[in-house]
């Protein structure tokens, strides 16, 4: 009687993992050095997930640079995932300022989340394991 949410890279291939828990695939971007390491057979279980089971899935683009926003841009447009599911667009602190990654969005009319890494704020001083 719990809800459980699991958060992965989408590397591995999601058709085992029970309905019932919540998948947030974190598609990594090209400036993170992983961009191939996501299992795009995936976005097929996505798909039938929700359709299963609405809101089962939600993905999430931690976005480093200007490159990074308009590869994850492509790949929800390329891949029609606008409107399947939460989308979140989260900014590198560092890197890109949570203000100029919104006004892209807004400046797009992209249908996507802001979401702010809430633990870089809370512990700026721990790079891992927050």
């Amino acid at each position: 009687k719990k809800t459980v949410l699991l958060e992965t890279n989408g590397s591995l291939a999601l058709n085992t993992l029970p309905p019932e828990v919540i998948s947030i695939i974190d598609v990594k971007c090209p400036d993170s050095g992983s961009k191939d390491s996501f299992y795009l057979d995936n976005l097929e279980f996505i798909k039938q997930r929700l359709q299963k089971k609405h809101h089962s899935c939600e993905l999430k683009f931690v976005l480093s640079s200007k490159n990074d926003y308009l590869w994850a841009k492509d790949f929800v447009t390329q891949h029609r995932l606008i409107g399947q599911l939460p989308i979140h667009f989260s900014p590198v602190q560092e890197r890109v300022k949570a203000k100029e990654l919104a006004q892209w969005i807004m400046d797009d009319g992209l249908a996507v989340k802001l979401q702010i890494q809430l633990h870089t704020i809370l512990w700026p001083d721990i790079t891992r394991g927050v």
